[in-house]
């Protein structure tokens, strides 16, 4: 109650202020009937009139001045407490107001404090070892009182010395919010020898303060420098420095007072002065009216184009694409992860549900080896179904750790939803497939790193028929672009200048590329065709045409001109004998386990295979990756050996060794099938195809 009392006597004051403040406004009636004049001196000194607010920090020294021996209801061996001292800090707000020329008036709220420590000696007979010796004791009181106090007060300008300095003069008023005290004998010399406690230190009390007084009451002076810090001097920092006396004692019957010097600082704001009114509009001349043109005889908008071979940048006539045959093989990963402690199967595997049968294993083509590894639970599904002789051995695994620690019925439940899928969505005979579950797998990824662990969490798939897991092979056509690069050469010419203006290539209904254009038109727009994708096979030619806008909004067009593509493909090439045809062939080998260069008995069957279709005149280039599992320098030793070993498998004397690591990530490396994938060796063949 008594700080809502505080706190509203504080509001009325700083609202109550422009009651005391010259009127400078200008009455609205005459500012319409004559010219306001805008002074902006004048508009400063008058906001030097306008309330201030701050707010405040600052420490206090604390002297206090007794005369009393013990505190109600707490006695003491002392004879007197006299002068004691104290510190801490004081923060609140300040409302200031200036009423005249030199004189201010304003009100304080502060939270503070009127610490102090009071000792007391003297020299007592006490029994020490059995002897009877006079030793000094030392009597002490520590006082800790909070308040919040409110503070009026007047301020004067010394305009004789500067126009910043000030004194001041005001009343304090304030309420205890807190006081708690401790007091104790404590035994200073002899240097031996405790009291009958068997401590240096005895009658120790803490408690509050007895019969406080509800209201202090004091007097304050102290001088103040106001330093203005920006352009509208509204906003000033402001050092201090206070002295307080308060009249009477924090406890009721006591002889007790304190005073304070403070030290400190204050952040002021007031409201802006009056900113300048806005400039009149300007007068318009009055300008004679121009007609528009309704047409521009002399708008007229032209375009041409050069092909140019990016090798040796010689012109040519026409765009030639070339098609090129090429194999690809891709790995089948014959481990289905799990989340940690799920044997629900992440979303992230691609199932067809009820859609079984309309499961085509060549519509994964133009994958990538892991985008078409998501398909495995339908790819080995369809092969089960068209191969009855075949049988699969699931192996559920964990990775021991936590919740799967020694967990085989997780294990075996992963292995369950996995032979639950094939069983109801491929119709394959339970008696097809069985089931085993252990701990960790017989290769276990060792990793401590993140993401070595899931590694561990998965269903091992086992046929005794090799097909069922081998990889996929894909045969399918590429383009190669063998002139990259069109240069255009508009021109528009306009009277009026031109405002902005489109280049477009279509083919056929197609739009194939744009270009806009603000303001005038470069001397030449280049096209790398390399980046466009616009070889479809029945829209072979391409169109071209500028349109222009000038700057009254008038539009052309240019002619449409036309770009010959000429394609080669693989049939025209075959029929007609094309030199210097090229075969490409990219193989990925099965996978290798955690940290592994090893070939097993099942690479041998995709080496013999890669072997066959080497001929003595191609190129090979035998490159090995890693995952991001462990160092970088052994990701990429390890990825050295497995590149070797399988050229030495190969068994060719010409080969290109590639040592990629994992500088360059395959796939995303997210889930453990990503790093799988990345554990791997890939051979590009590219073959001359003569006559």
């Amino acid at each position: 109650m008594k700080l809502y009392i505080y706190t509203l006597l504080i509001i009325v004051i700083c609202n109550a202020t422009p009651m005391f403040c010259r009127d400078f406004s200008v009455n609205k009636d005459s500012a319409d009937e004559e010219e306001v004049y805008y002074d902006e001196l004048e508009e400063l000194r008058k906001s030097e009139y306008f309330p201030r607010i701050a707010v405040f920090l600052n420490y206090g020294i604390n002297i206090q001045h007794a005369d009393f021996y013990e505190l109600p209801g707490f006695p003491t061996c002392c004879n007197s407490f006299g002068n004691g001292f104290g510190s801490g800090f004081n923060f609140g707000l300040l409302g200031q107001l200036r009423f005249d020329e030199h004189w201010f008036a304003g009100a304080k709220l502060t939270f503070g404090n009127l610490n102090g420590v009071f000792e007391s000696e003297q020299h007592k007979p006490i029994t020490i070892v059995g002897a009877l010796q006079d030793a000094l004791i030392c009597n002490t009181l520590d006082a800790s009182i909070n308040t919040f106090a409110i503070s009026p007060f007047v301020s004067y300008m010394l305009p004789q010395i500067t126009d910043n300095l000030y004194v001041t003069a005001g009343l304090d008023v304030a309420t205890i919010l807190s006081s708690n005290f401790a007091q104790y004998e404590e035994l200073v010399s002899p240097e031996i020898g405790t009291f009958e406690n068997g401590t240096r230190i005895r009658n120790y009390v803490s408690d509050k303060l007895p019969n406080t007084n509800p209201f202090l009451f004091g007097a304050n002076i102290g001088t103040y420098w106001e330093l203005p810090i920006n352009k509208l001097k509204n906003i000033r920092i402001s050092p201090e420095i206070n002295y307080h006396l308060w009249l009477n004692s924090p406890v009721k019957d006591l002889s007790w007072n304190t005073s304070q010097i403070t030290f400190g600082i204050s952040v002021k704001y007031n409201k802006e002065p009056v900113p300048p009114p806005p400039p009149d509009a300007p007068t318009l001349p009055n300008l004679p009216e121009l007609p528009l043109p309704v047409h521009n005889t002399n708008f007229v908008a032209t375009v041409t184009h050069k092909i140019l071979n990016d090798s040796n940048g010689i012109e040519e006539g026409d765009i030639t694409i070339e098609d090129f045959t090429q194999s690809t093989l891709k790995p089948l990963l014959n481990y289905v992860f799990f989340d940690n402690n799920s044997s629900k199967l992440p979303e992230r595997y691609h199932l067809s549900n009820d859609r079984a049968d309309t499961f085509d294993i060549s519509h994964l083509k133009s994958q990538n080896a892991l985008a078409t590894y998501y398909y495995c639970l339908d790819i080995i599904g369809s092969r089960m179904k068209a191969t009855p002789e075949a049988t699969l051995e699931l192996v559920g695994t964990n990775c021991d750790k936590g919740a799967e620690h020694n967990n085989t019925a997780l294990s075996k439940a992963r292995a369950e939803t996995i032979k639950k899928y094939l069983c109801d969505h491929w119709n394959i005979a339970s008696n097809r497939i069985s089931i085993k579950a252990r701990n960790l797998p017989k290769e276990p990824t060792k990793s401590v790193e993140d993401g070595g662990l899931d590694e561990n969490m998965r269903v091992e798939i086992y046929s005794n028929v090799s097909s069922i897991t081998e990889p996929i092979m894909s045969y399918d056509t590429f383009s190669i672009i063998k002139n990259k690069r069109i240069s255009f050469y508009p021109s528009v010419t306009s009277q009026y200048g031109i405002a902005n203006s489109k280049l477009t290539v279509t083919q056929g209904d197609s739009l194939i590329n744009e270009w806009n254009v603000n303001g005038a038109l470069p001397a030449t727009i280049d096209w790398n065709l390399a980046d466009s994708n616009f070889t479809h096979p029945s829209k072979r030619n391409f169109h071209y045409q500028l349109t222009a806008t000038d700057k009254i909004g008038q539009s052309v067009k240019s002619a449409q001109n036309t770009i010959i593509q000429k394609r080669i493909t693989i049939d025209a090439k075959r029929k007609r004998g094309y030199p210097n045809d090229t075969e490409f062939e990219y193989y990925s080998l099965i996978l290798f386990d955690f940290a592994s260069n090893k070939l097993y008995e099942r690479h041998n069957k995709v080496l013999n295979f890669i072997i066959s279709k080497i001929r003595p005149e191609a190129k090979v280039i035998v490159s090995g990756y890693a995952d991001v599992l462990g160092l970088p320098e052994a990701n990429k030793r390890i990825a050295a050996q497995r590149a070797t070993e399988t050229a030495k498998r190969l068994g060719i004397p010409d080969v290109e060794i590639r040592s990629i690591g994992n500088d360059e990530l395959l796939y995303d490396n997210t889930y453990p099938e990503g790093r799988f994938y990345c554990r791997t060796v890939t051979i590009y063949i590219e073959t001359p195809i003569s006559n």
